[in-house]
Parts: structure tokens; sequence; C-alpha cells
């Protein structure tokens, strides 16, 4: 059998704020209010155009970025087959916006088999669902410069990904993540998802970093619905730990390249929101903030950190690369029947149903499923229904 082949690359998907106006919040309700707020007109339309926060209430418009949006890209090929997924920094993406994608990338490159495409959910990334966009119905502001802007982006990082395919191996492992001081569920049952599993590949000639492969379910909003900047919350700043090493009681060695990270099962839902978080130096966090989402990236990273050096983790021996995928129409219930009888019909929704799919993939020793939404713990770990097989 022929070697596992690897790639990864990263594109920055940061809106551009010299397009885009500012403001400044008068009344202080970290909402924007053009009757209340001050704004500078940059372009000097007479209107604002900010970019507008997806993820808790609407109204939300950033003021500046905490840290760089990505769409990043691990592609795999074997004995001809070959794959790419790719981890955007957003909120949620419809799956027609997915498909558009996948054209640009098969008129750059006709000879990759299947492309998966995920959003980290960042609630603090732009609304790239057009639910945030300042106003509901008429009043919404979508941002479809900012779609094709992200489009692009996740194009480039899938072809550079595969332009990058190397003969690769791979050391796999699970971390285990406690509940206590990670992670809340918020509706019961009370099931949370305690396992990290990780996949650091390396180049097989000499050994070079070429990234970590990670996924955790939990919600990216440790910075809250106050947070005036955008930011891929606590996964920045596990991806910059693993990537560039850690300081502190409990740091580590970097392990170079690109880490590429994917939501796990979020739903539930499992937040860090109202519980304390304290980081290695024994500084607690409570209030939603940077320094918790700094404090539960840096801890999770510790945890990959100390399970890819362990005994247990193994070099994976299986080169296999096979993927399939299928589509699904899903019936849609209230609320979001209302939206289509008040005639806002999204083009992701065909004859009163969501379109969506499913993807299961094989690399080697790893097999990884993605589904649409945001799935319970409880329904992949058991809990609320698990089927037998």
């Amino acid at each position: 059998m022929s070697d596992l082949e690897v790639g990864i690359a990263k594109r920055d998907v940061t809106p551009d704020f010299s397009v885009k106006d500012t403001w400044t919040d008068v009344d202080g309700d970290n909402k924007f209010s053009p009757k209340l707020d001050t704004y500078e007109d940059r372009n000097g339309n007479g209107d604002f155009d900010l970019v507008w926060i997806g993820g808790f209430g609407n109204k939300r418009a950033a003021q500046g970025v905490n840290d760089p949006l990505w769409a990043r890209a691990i592609a795999f090929r074997n004995n001809g087959v070959t794959v790419a997924m790719v981890s955007i920094d957003s909120v949620g993406i419809t799956h027609d916006k997915f498909i558009t994608v996948r054209k640009m990338i098969a008129e750059a490159n006709p000879d990759i088999d299947h492309v998966v495409l995920a959003a980290t959910h960042t609630h603090q990334g732009p609304d790239t669902l057009g639910i945030w966009s300042f106003g509901y119905l008429a009043n919404s502001r979508f941002d479809e410069d900012y779609m094709l802007q992200w489009q692009l982006g996740a194009r480039d990082a899938v072809i550079e990904a595969v332009e990058n395919l190397q003969p690769a191996e791979a050391i796999t492992t699970t971390a285990f993540v406690p509940h206590e001081n990670f992670t809340r569920d918020s509706r019961d049952p009370q099931v949370v998802d305690n396992t990290l599993p990780l996949a650091w590949f390396r180049t097989k000639e000499t050994g070079e970093s070429i990234g970590v492969l990670a996924s955790w379910g939990m919600h990216p909003e440790a910075m809250g619905g106050s947070n005036p900047t955008l930011s891929s919350d606590f996964v920045h700043y596990f991806r910059e730990a693993i990537e560039n090493g850690l300081e502190g009681p409990q740091g580590f060695d970097a392990f170079g390249g690109t880490c590429v990270y994917f939501s796990g099962p979020v739903g539930g839902l499992m937040t860090q929101l109202r519980i304390p978080i304290t980081d290695q130096r024994g500084v607690t966090v409570q209030e939603d903030s940077v320094e918790k989402a700094v404090a539960q990236g840096e801890n999770l990273a510790i945890l990959a950190a100390q399970a890819l050096r362990s005994n247990e983790a193994k070099m994976m021996s299986d080169a296999r690369v096979a993927v399939s995928a299928k589509t699904l129409f899903l019936p849609l219930g209230w609320p979001f029947k209302a939206a289509l009888y008040l005639g806002e019909l999204h083009p992701g929704i065909y004859d009163g149903k969501a379109k969506s799919e499913i993807n299961a993939l094989r690399v080697g020793d790893i097999e990884i499923v993605t589904t649409p939404g945001e799935i319970y713990p409880e329904i992949v770990f058991g809990g609320v229904e698990n089927p037998e097989g």
C-alpha cells in the first residue's frame, strides 16, 4: 500500500475593517443603535456599514479584531483517493454556501474527490447565517461581500493543502477532558463531551511537523455577548499553544506546523458560561471574557500536549483514505416555519425542508463522521438515544 499523504494550509478570512465603518457605544449597552450611538461614515454613503457579530443577540457590531479568523484546510491522499476538510471560524454556514465553495474548488482542481466544510461555531465572528445582522426581516444588513471573502479563502486553503500533500506519518491518541473546570451542560440530561481526539502529522522523510488535527464538543463563546471584537474565542488560544508551545507551570514545547480544529458535539448545550475556569497558574476566571477564553484554550492545549507525548499515543500504521457522503432534506419545526410563512425563504430551504448532509471519512485509524447543526453529546455518547449498532 502506498504512503498516506497529508497537506495543510490556511487563509485569513478576517473582515477588512478599512472598508467598514467604526462606531462608539455611547449608551453602553453593547448593541448598536443608530439613534443613540455614533459611527464614522468612512465611505460617505450616509449609512452604517458595520461588521455584525453572529451569536447571542442581534445588533452586536464589531469594534475591532481580537485575533484573526481563519479557513484552515487539511487534505489526505492514498491510492488515488483525495479528500479535504476545511474548518472555518464562523458561527455557522448553510449548505448552499458550501456547495458554492465545492464548485469553486472543482474548477480549480477537478481531481479532489470530496471536500468537507464545517464552522467552528465561534460566537465572535461575522454573521454568516443572516440571523444577527442588526435587525430581522426587512432590517437585515447581511454582508454578502463577506460571504464571498470566506468562500474564496476556503477555496484557496483547500487548493494549497492539496498542493502541499506529502508522505506523512501520524501519531494518534485521545485525551480525556474532565467535566470540572472545562464544561457545563445547560440542559438535562447531564452528558458532556469528555473526548479530545488528536492526530499529529509529520513528514515521513524528515519528521518535520505538518500539523495537529483536533476536535472537541464545546461552544466557542467564553468571551460572552458583550465582547466587541472578532475572535475564534478559546479555539484561537488552543491552536496558538499547540503550534507555538506554551510557557508556565504546565507549559510544553511547540508541536509546529498548523493546528486544524473542528467543533464536536456542542448541542445540549456545551458551554463554559456561568462556570469558573482556573488557568495553569491558579488564576480563576468567572465572568465571560477574553481571559476566560485564554484559560480554556490553554487548559485544553495542555491536555492535548500531554496526551500526544504520552506512552498511550500510537504511531498509525494504516494509510487508507476513504469517504462517503449523503445529502439530507430535514423537516423544519417552529419557529423556523414561522419565518417561511413570513416570506423569509432562505436559499438553503427546499419545499419547507432544510438541505444538508452527512459525511463519513476514514484516514488510516481515524474515523470521522460529520453531522449538520449542533448534535447533542447525549446522542453521540448515549443518554437520550443510542440506537443499537
